[in-house]
């Protein structure tokens, strides 16, 4: 995506204090900051005494990141690295946590990868991200309205619109309504390879307006289905956004068992 494509929303300083206040950062923490910025949440995770591994793509900001925390760069309290963060990515070596205010074209694209991915440092104990509003609600889709999105990260962790923001509370002020989006990983969360597999039956299960045997009919029998949907407790003719996260898992462990997928 073209840089002039990408507009990164900058949090007030007291947003971003209340923010961070909020989600319990512990001293010593590792986090690996997506998009500071110019630095409002960065200043909130150095001040809680969070270890902070930053990743900027803007050079402008970058220089002006190094300058404001020249001295949490001295003492390798803050890591700062210039380019892209789906590449940068830290190597942790205990339980770290994930904070962001990424541009909003990119905020799917990351999160697709930090639940579908196999990270170096494995998967994040939390994701806190600054979003728009509209977005919050396809992730966080109701029971019978499944999305592809809030499938993959129900199964991941528990999620919660954390906090509403309003417009007026970041720089420049935003067109459309936002919150915080705060996701905690499941003790149970399937592995990443598992997550992949389901994430590829939902590209069958939910590509158009079809029931959920239709829509699988080129890699699931009948059999199958009626073995699959009574334990988990489906219908094979409903729409495919009825079914919970959990009979999705189901039926990708079983396909591919059998090497269906």
């Amino acid at each position: 995506m073209a840089k002039h494509e990408l507009h990164q929303f900058d949090l007030l300083p007291v947003v971003a204090k209340v923010i961070i206040d909020e989600i319990g950062i512990e001293s010593g923490a590792p986090v690996f900051e997506v998009g500071p910025g110019l630095g409002a949440l960065t200043a909130e995770l150095l001040r809680h005494g969070a270890q902070v591994h930053a990743v900027e793509t803007d050079p402008e900001r970058v220089s002006h990141l190094r300058e404001r925390f020249a001295d949490e760069l001295s003492s390798r309290q803050l890591q700062l690295l210039q380019g892209d963060a789906a590449t940068l990515l830290p190597l942790f070596h205990e339980a770290y946590r994930i904070v962001a205010n990424p541009p909003f074209q990119l905020t799917a694209q990351f999160l697709r990868q930090w639940l579908l991915d196999d990270l170096p440092s494995g998967p994040p104990a939390q994701i806190d991200l600054v979003l728009q509003r509209q977005a919050v609600s396809k992730w966080l889709a109701s029971e019978q309205e499944q999305t592809r999105s809030s499938v993959l990260l129900k199964l991941w962790g528990s999620a919660k619109l954390s906090r509403h923001l309003d417009r007026e509370d970041v720089e420049p002020p935003s067109h459309v309504d936002l919150c915080c989006l705060q996701v905690q990983r499941h003790d149970w969360a399937p592995e990443p390879e598992r997550l992949r597999a389901v994430d590829a039956l939902l590209d069958h299960g939910f590509a158009g307006p079809k029931t959920v045997r239709e829509a699988l009919k080129k890699i699931c029998t009948n059999q199958i289905l009626k073995r699959q949907s009574k334990q988990y407790k489906w219908q094979a003719d409903e729409h495919p956004r009825t079914l919970s996260p959990e009979a999705w898992l189901g039926l990708a462990d079983f396909l591919r068992s059998i090497k269906k997928i």
